[in-house]
């Protein structure tokens, strides 16, 4: 995330339509909390966008106030059908106080973009 920011998300994704994942935001910087959020981005197997989990916001303080490193587990589950669906996932991290819908829906075409070009390459 940059300047002291750190935020690193791991997810599982299971055959019955769920994501189990967790989060972990830390600050190393005396004064510097942040707010970011995360999402997994769901494409299928010719790399178009699907859909994409909620937006999960995790803010830390700076170390001089505490709290400044925290780990969060969250969840989200689809139907069987959408799973049938789904090939995979990409992660998207945003370093913000407020997140903009908009930008997710331009990440998601930016990662649709990418996985199609990665197609072509390989």
């Amino acid at each position: 995330m940059g300047a002291g920011h750190y935020m690193r998300t791991h997810a599982d994704f299971y055959d019955n339509g769920g994501i189990a994942a967790w989060t972990r935001t830390e600050s190393v910087t005396w004064f510097g909390g942040y707010v970011g959020t995360v999402a997994v981005i769901v494409y299928d197997k010719n790399g178009f966008f699907i859909d994409a989990t909620p937006v999960q916001a995790f803010g830390v303080n700076g170390t001089a106030w505490g709290g400044s490193d925290r780990t969060d587990t969250w969840y989200h589950t689809w139907d069987a059908e959408f799973a049938a669906r789904a090939a995979g996932g990409t992660l998207l991290a945003v370093h913000s106080w407020r997140f903009d819908a908009r930008a997710l829906v331009k990440a998601a075409e930016a990662a649709k973009t990418l996985v199609a070009a990665l197609a072509i390459v390989a």
